[in-house]
């Protein structure tokens, strides 16, 4: 993992309307998961919140060189269908996550860094 460090806004001006784009489909996706999960469980969301909470994780995921926080549709569908009902089966999946990474990582690091997220 990258040590934590400012990020630096050489190609800013490059990428601007990227990064837009990136923001309004990643919210889309988002919004969409909790419209959907909340009309099946019967809760009430706050689409603001929600926002707030994309921009916090993607800033300070900045600091590590992160991609995009974004809602997971196949992780949210898996976590639903065995049942699990609370934000322990979150930490359950970083764990198995990370767990994964550092075993199979070091196999995969000849990979080119484009594939990773597929």
């Amino acid at each position: 993992m990258p040590p934590p460090m400012v990020p630096t806004f050489n190609l800013f001006s490059e990428v601007i309307g990227d990064v837009f784009v990136i923001a309004i489909v990643s919210f889309a996706i988002s919004a969409s998961l909790v419209k959907l999960y909340a009309t099946e469980f019967g809760y009430d969301v706050l689409y603001n919140q929600e926002l707030v909470a994309l921009g916090v994780s993607n800033l300070f995921g900045s600091f590590f060189q992160c991609v995009t926080a974004c809602g997971a549709l196949a992780r949210s569908a898996v976590v639903v269908s065995v049942g699990m009902v609370s934000q322990i089966a979150s930490l359950i999946s970083c764990i198995l996550l990370l767990i994964i990474l550092y075993v199979i990582g070091p196999y995969l690091q000849s990979l080119p860094k484009v594939i990773a997220p597929a």
